[in-house]
């Protein structure tokens, strides 16, 4: 399981090559995945990250991008980018596009996006970082498909209801951790609590089993059990629920 939660695009300073006024790329930086940030058009607009940041993981949230995008990750030390240093193709997907490299620092990095199939681009949020690797997950973990609508039956029978939206909401049972995994997991934890979201990859690597999530933790404490295990000696169960 994979936690991308140290997100360096919050504090960065970001460049556009256009921007809609209505939706400006500050809009990227906010946590709230349907406030967007949107281009004037879709034929090479970039933006770019003036940040030095160690990154291996790299997500675009909230977007427009239709399957005929040509979406390209740079990296470099100078702010030249005729031949960058790093530069990479992402691959797109219906929700959450996640980029997996290998870690490396620069002092700049910048998306570069083409979409013939659309007349602006639209973002979301953008993730760059690096990631948590946590232990496995128990066996007996439910993943639910929840709803906020309510439903009510009349005296006749006939039911009444208010659709509201759909969400993931889960509690994941985690398999005995060592000290070292459970003071990186209390790191994380410091930094998000229940009130900072994430990216929660469930099977790192695995999407078509569980998609990504975009998440926040859905409690106010987290219990850590011992296990009786020497090697092992922690355990715990963390409840998240999907955000927006």
């Amino acid at each position: 399981m994979q936690k991308m939660y140290d997100n360096r695009i919050l504090t960065a300073t970001l460049y556009r090559s256009s921007e809609n006024p209505g939706y400006p790329i500050a809009n990227v930086q906010d946590t709230k995945v349907l406030r967007q940030f949107r281009t004037l058009s879709a034929s090479n607009e970039w933006i770019k990250i003036s940040s030095t940041i160690t990154a291996s993981r790299f997500a675009i949230m909230g977007h427009n991008l239709s399957a005929s995008a040509v979406i390209t990750l740079q990296g470099n030390d100078t702010d030249v980018w005729t031949t960058p240093s790093f530069e990479e193709i992402i691959t797109w997907k219906a929700g959450i596009i996640l980029h997996s490299f290998t870690e490396a620092t620069y002092n700049y990095w910048r998306l570069v996006i083409t979409d013939s199939g659309r007349s602006y681009i639209a973002i979301g949020e953008l993730y760059i970082g690096t990631y948590l690797q946590e232990p496995n997950i128990k066996l007996d973990t439910e993943l639910d498909d929840e709803t906020t609508g309510e439903g009510e039956l009349s005296s006749s029978g006939q039911l009444y209801g208010d659709d509201g939206y759909e969400l993931r909401n889960f509690t994941i049972n985690y398999s005995p951790m060592n000290d070292a995994v459970r003071e990186s997991m209390r790191v994380w934890w410091r930094m998000c609590k229940n009130n900072r979201p994430f990216i929660l990859g469930i099977w790192a690597n695995r999407e078509d089993i569980e998609s990504l999530i975009y998440c926040h933790t859905a409690q106010k404490a987290i219990k850590w059990k011992r296990t009786g295990y020497v090697r092992l000696p922690w355990s715990t169960s963390i409840k998240y629920e999907e955000c927006y």
